[in-house]
């Protein structure tokens, strides 16, 4: 059995090809995007007494998810694209318990602690352990548009598709 070489070349903007040996491979062995998927972690204290937002306890990102357990809580998932595609971000609660009347409030997506700028990128979203409700703001500190969900949502729709700035989470009343 003969084996051929392969390398990877950069075409032009963007675009990458697949060379054999012989010259370029077939269309269907070439890959037209590398980009990578990032995927976060976020851990968030509850909203305390007398405040609307919690506090970022932690964050890191990485190529890839975590493989270790992670025993937080998971609250929220936001994805990039609809569907709970593209990148992502898990957003994990300090302590153990789930989610209550209270919830949790990020007030700007796109501030720095998040990663990367989820500021007008968010399309999908997934919420777990008592998070059911959620609203979500095109303003940051809960201002602009409002748009209130019950459960895991797939695609947010045109109104606030790439526009979110701002979320609030809680279980329901």
């Amino acid at each position: 059995m003969q084996r051929k070489r392969f390398a990877i070349a950069l075409v032009g903007a963007g675009t990458v090809a697949l060379i054999a040996a012989g010259g370029l491979a077939s269309p269907a062995t070439a890959s037209a995007s590398t980009t990578a998927t990032k995927h976060c972690t976020i851990v968030l204290a509850p909203i305390a007494a007398g405040e609307s937002t919690s506090k970022v306890v932690s964050r890191e990102c990485s190529a890839s998810p975590a493989t270790a357990k992670d025993t937080r809580i998971l609250i929220m998932t936001w994805y990039k694209d609809d569907n709970y595609n593209g990148d992502s971000t898990d957003i994990r609660a300090q302590g153990s318990a789930p989610c209550d009347g209270q919830g949790y409030g990020i007030s700007d997506v796109s501030a720095g602690p998040f990663g990367f700028t989820w500021g007008n990128a968010i399309s999908s979203f997934k919420v777990w352990n008592d998070c059911y409700t959620t609203t979500a703001y095109t303003g940051t500190n809960y201002g602009g548009r409002s748009q209130t969900y019950n459960g895991n949502v797939a695609n947010v729709g045109p109104a606030m598709n790439d526009q979110i700035n701002s979320f609030r989470t809680r279980s329901p009343a």
